[in-house]
């Protein structure tokens, strides 16, 4: 559990710094402009891969057959979390800038790092259930109990938007004022990423939650909000 902890909640605090901040820069390969754009979408596509993948309900499913049932999520947390530092430590750093944004640009972006800050956690909050290390399901599986089913969120920013974590992560990428050519690749992947894994959660979600979904999404749109609040 202490794994799950580590890497779960440890690489999330990690990617926040990546963002709002520049690149660790702990490993130089040395290469030239083409190699840093290859090795920083590789590692980007890697990440991608597991993240997405071991998401997957089947995927879980085969995992329960491996480890316990209420230890998926957790082994879940620490996979990503090693795929995630991976990513950063070995993140190559571009000495081309493309825009550096100064004086009132430079105040707004910071504020739009803050807002999606907020937006992320609140969308946190809302969830309640809602366990990033998978730690909670595994104390309860060694306890017996039967973990709670989830049920769909409508309240808090999942009044305005379906996909509030993912819409704050938006913000998050976009909101640097020093923009390189290796963080201008991460954006438009991460940007592509999100609406790719957004529309394959959405499966996932009417899968599980079958109507009920259906009627909230007729109600509240995927990731652009509106500002009109919509009946529970």
């Amino acid at each position: 559990m202490g794994m799950a902890a580590i890497f779960g909640v440890g690489g999330l605090l990690a990617f926040m710094r990546f963002l709002y901040f520049e690149p660790f820069g702990l490993v130089n390969f040395n290469l030239d402009k083409s190699g840093i754009m290859f090795v920083d979408a590789s590692l980007c596509l890697v990440f991608f891969i597991q993240h997405s993948g071991m998401i997957r309900r089947p995927v879980q499913a085969f995992l329960t057959r491996i480890v316990p049932g209420g230890c998926v999520k957790a082994v879940f947390a620490i996979f990503s979390g090693i795929f995630l530092y991976a990513m950063l430590l070995l993140w190559q750093a571009s000495p081309d800038h493309i825009l550096v944004a100064g004086g009132v640009l430079r105040f707004v972006l910071r504020t739009v790092f803050f807002i999606g800050l907020f937006i992320f956690f609140w969308g946190i909050q809302s969830m309640g259930f809602y366990d990033p290390t998978g730690i909670r399901d595994a104390i309860e599986h060694m306890q017996g109990k039967t973990p709670v089913k989830g049920s769909v969120v409508s309240k808090g920013p999942y009044v305005f938007v379906r996909h509030p974590l993912y819409l704050a992560m938006l913000l998050l990428i976009w909101s640097n004022p020093v923009i390189t050519a290796d963080r201008l690749l991460f954006n438009i992947l991460w940007t592509v990423w999100i609406v790719v894994a957004a529309n394959l959660e959405e499966r996932d979600l009417t899968a599980e939650y079958g109507d009920a979904y259906q009627e909230y999404k007729k109600k509240v749109s995927m990731l652009a909000p509106s500002l009109r609040r919509h009946p529970h």
